[in-house]
Order: structure tokens, then C-alpha cells, then sequence
């Protein structure tokens, strides 16, 4: 798995995969909503903040990731990524992707709302590890949490080289759950936070 170390500190970014998406449009906590007004206005109500997000990890070095509508009619939330510089987000590949409210949970003393970001629906869909401020609306700041996987999850291929074929298998909300809430006492790997409007959002 992906290890990093900083002043003899560890710390573990694992890929978590599940086979199919765990939450759907339907579910609780899942986000942007659609809505509808009896004046006739509808669209999608979001509790993070749209735009392009600057990610720095705990040894400084930065990535870019941006959050855009998809549209009115259907609600997701696109996400594109970068390790590059935010002028490359344009150009990079955008998936459709729910943030999912997890609730609100004392952590070291401290209320802070945990989330998950569910990328992608087939095959199956990859998930990040936040948690934010629970005053805050709407979201503009997360911490970006570690993700340790429990060793009965860990999947492995054949050597492909220097590719990795290892990944941290969660196939229930349970599994993804628990995880969260026991990352979220771990040191978080990376604070994500809103710079500006996006310039691949289009709507």
C-alpha cells in the first residue's frame, strides 16, 4: 500500500474500491439534492462549496481536485483531478460522484461531520476520507484523511511491473463507515480547501 513518512511518522493513503456504488441518488445523506419550489424553480442544492479545491499533503506538496454541476435535471457532482498544476484540470478526466454525508461525531473532543466522496459508478466506484467543520455552509475546508486498510480488505494482484494492483476492498456502508470514524482519529494526510470558480465549470 501507499506509504509515506515525515519526521518518522507513517502515513497511509490505501485506495478503497468497492465492486458496486454504495449509496445511491436516494439515499440519506447523499449530496446535491434535487429540488423543487411550488414557483416553479428547480435545480440541485449542494453543502460544499463548487470549484477547484487546492489539496497540500502533510509534507507540502500540493495537487488540485475540482467539484462542478453536472446539470439541473440530473444531480452529481463531477469531479476532476490533477498532481500537476490547476491549469490542468480542464483537460482531466471528470467523473460523476456524490459527496455522502456521514453525520456529525466527536472526535478528539471536537465535533466535526465526516464525509466520503463516492467516484464513479462502473465498474464500482473509488472513495475518499474527509471531515469538516460542522458550522460551516457551505463546506469550504476538509480534512483529507488517512485511509489505513484493514488487512482482511486487501486485495492484491500479480506483479505488474512497477504497477500496483493493491487496493482496500469495502463492499458496505458499514465497512465504510467504521473505517471513516477510525481515520478520523488518525492525523489527517492532506487539508483540502476552495481557492476559486472553476474553470471547466459550464453551467
Amino acid at each position: 500500500m501507499a506509504k509515506e513518512e515525515r519526521d518518522s511518522e507513517e502515513f497511509v493513503t490505501d485506495l478503497i474500491h468497492s465492486d458496486i456504488p454504495l449509496w445511491g441518488s436516494q439515499d440519506k445523506g447523499v449530496w446535491p439534492q434535487h429540488f423543487s419550489d411550488p414557483d416553479g424553480s428547480f435545480g440541485c442544492a449542494w453543502k460544499v462549496k463548487l470549484g477547484d479545491w487546492k489539496i497540500v499533503q502533510h509534507d507540502g506538496e500540493e495537487d488540485w481536485i475540482s467539484f462542478n454541476n453536472y446539470g439541473a435535471f440530473h444531480c452529481y457532482t463531477m469531479v476532476s483531478e490533477t498532481t500537476d498544476d490547476r491549469a490542468e484540470l480542464p483537460a482531466s478526466p471528470r467523473k460523476a460522484s456524490y459527496f455522502i454525508s456521514l453525520g456529525n461525531h466527536k472526535i478528539s473532543g471536537k465535533k466535526v461531520e465526516l464525509w466520503v466522496i463516492q467516484k464513479g459508478g462502473r465498474p464500482g466506484s473509488d472513495y475518499m476520507l474527509l471531515s469538516s467543520d460542522v458550522d460551516s455552509h457551505p463546506v469550504v475546508a476538509f480534512d483529507l484523511l488517512q485511509v489505513s486498510c484493514p488487512k482482511s480488505s486487501v486485495r492484491e494482484g500479480p506483479s505488474l511491473d512497477i504497477l500496483g494492483t493493491n487496493y482496500c476492498a469495502i463492499n458496505s456502508k458499514q465497512e465504510l463507515k467504521r473505517l471513516a470514524l477510525s481515520m478520523a482519529n488518525m492525523k489527517p494526510f492532506a487539508k483540502m480547501t476552495f481557492e476559486a470558480e472553476s474553470h471547466n465549470d459550464k453551467d
